[in-house]
C-alpha cells in the first residue's frame, strides 16, 4: 500500500482521532508501567520486552488480537516480533 493511500485510509476512518489517540496512550502508559514493574524485578529491558510479548501479543479465546496490535509491535520491537513468529503469525 502506498503512503498516500494509507494515510488517506487513517482519514476516513478516523484512526488518529482524538479518542482512539487517548486509548492507544492509555493501553501503551499501562505496558510501560508493566515494563518499569519487570525491571524493578530484575529483568532487563530485552527480558522484560519478551515477557510482555508473549502474554499480550496472543489472541483471545474469541480469537481476536489485542486492542492496539500494531502500536503494542512497535513498542516491544524485536521482542514482539520474535513472539509472533513463534506462534505463526503471518501479517
Amino acid at each position: 500500500m502506498d503512503e498516500g493511500k494509507a494515510a488517506k485510509t487513517i482519514e476516513e476512518l478516523q484512526l488518529d482521532g482524538s479518542r482512539l489517540r487517548r486509548l492507544r496512550k492509555a493501553g501503551l502508559d499501562r505496558v510501560n508501567d508493566q515494563m518499569s514493574d519487570l525491571m524493578r524485578k530484575g529483568l532487563t529491558v530485552e527480558e522484560a520486552r519478551t515477557h510482555l510479548s508473549k502474554g499480550l501479543l496472543t489472541k483471545d479465546v474469541q480469537g481476536r488480537w489485542p486492542a492496539f496490535f500494531s502500536a503494542l509491535r512497535d513498542y516491544l520491537g524485536e521482542a514482539a516480533d520474535a513472539q509472533l513468529i513463534s506462534i505463526g503469525y503471518h501479517g
